[in-house]
């Protein structure tokens, strides 16, 4: 029986894997030992273990996702992406159901797979539990953060404030994270650490839509200033207050979240006309007037 295709990258080109055999031909014969030598059940030879095609695939499925390359809401055919990718249906079966279980996609009886929508409910509640657990994160980073780390977060505000003033989205947003992710891991806290990431994963999508929404990264930088400012005077009280409100959805106006849901049915009418992601999504509209402008998790 012939071997499948290694997964591509939809280029024409090998996606990037684990090497299968690597050091294999180095590796010592039954008995012996080598200086340093770990045991063959050492989670530094468990670590080394390749991974298999539907993990790869999982993971650039992932990957596309989580990017806004493939938008919330459009069907992930199990045919089109094998033929894509240059394996079987099995390995791509099995990575549409490794993203079901982390939420990514829903796969519903006789209708195939789809990313996960989320309703504007979902949205708001999720957001406003990140909101409760970065804000403790703030809480312990105020305390926690070294001075190092503190110059750190200073340079990523100062480079954040030049992409919000240039209106360049894409580089605003990876800034946001890195601002976010530094204040996060700050906080020392491994179980609060993978919670929020694990929730981020979830609305990561949606994240990046609502940072085109007019007002939202001049907003956030002024946010991220008060933030750092108690941070920067280890005043945790004020350092959770500020990140809780900079995220929370709760009581402020969701015409933001009602532009973005807009915004990802116009979307998939372009993969419905195109057969592929566009290069670029179409711009958010401008949201209502709200009496308090809302962060939608930039």
């Amino acid at each position: 029986m012939p071997r499948e295709a290694g997964i591509k990258d939809g280029t024409g080109k090998p996606a990037a894997r684990s090497n299968a055999d690597g050091g294999r031909a180095a590796r010592a014969q039954p008995g012996s030992k080598r200086p340093g030598s770990k045991p063959a059940g050492s989670k530094q030879a468990a670590a080394k273990k390749p991974r298999t095609r539907s993990e790869n695939l999982a993971q650039l499925l992932e990957s596309e996702i989580l990017s806004g390359a493939i938008a919330p809401g459009v069907r992930l055919d199990e045919q089109s992406l094998a033929t894509r990718f240059g394996v079987s249906r099995t390995p791509v079966r099995e990575a549409l159901r490794h993203l079901a279980s982390s939420g990514l996609v829903q796969i519903r009886a006789h209708q195939g797979a789809i990313v996960k929508q989320l309703t504007l409910t979902e949205l708001l509640e999720i957001f406003q539990v990140i909101a409760e657990l970065e804000g403790l994160a703030a809480r312990l980073a105020a305390r926690r953060m070294s001075e190092d780390d503190k110059n750190r977060l200073k340079h990523i505000h100062e480079v954040s404030l030049r992409h919000a003033h240039g209106r360049e989205e894409r580089a605003f947003f990876e800034e946001n994270n890195r601002l976010h992710d530094l204040i996060l891991d700050a906080s020392g806290n491994k179980f609060l650490i993978a919670r929020v990431h694990e929730l981020r994963c979830r609305v990561e999508p949606y994240r990046r839509y609502v940072t085109r929404v007019a007002g939202v990264m001049e907003k956030s930088v002024e946010d991220h200033a008060a933030i750092i400012a108690a941070i920067d005077n280890r005043d945790g009280a004020a350092a959770h207050d500020c990140m809780r409100s900079h995220l929370t959805m709760l009581g402020a106006d969701a015409g933001d979240f009602v532009a973005v849901l807009s915004m990802m049915d116009q979307t998939r009418e372009l993969f419905s006309e195109q057969g592929k992601a566009p290069a670029r999504s179409p711009r958010a509209p401008r949201r209502p007037r709200a009496t308090r402008p809302a962060d939608a998790g930039s």
